[in-house]
């Protein structure tokens, strides 16, 4: 399931991060994808731009 690569998903992860809507992304990612969303993203890519979308996604919700 490569989704995260060429897709909006990335795209809402980073503008989304610094606003309040991280949990509820990650509650809808779920619910559209039965996989929680840092799993994706963990599965899905590497290198830095790993690293750069995991930190985004471990702030605090």
């Amino acid at each position: 399931m490569k989704i995260i690569h060429n897709s909006a998903t990335a795209r809402v992860i980073v503008t989304r991060a610094e606003q309040d809507f991280m949990k509820e992304i990650k509650e809808l990612y779920y619910k559209r994808n039965s996989v929680f969303l840092d799993h994706a993203v963990a599965k899905d890519t590497s290198g830095d731009y790993k690293a750069f979308l995991m930190t985004l996604l471990a702030k605090k919700d």
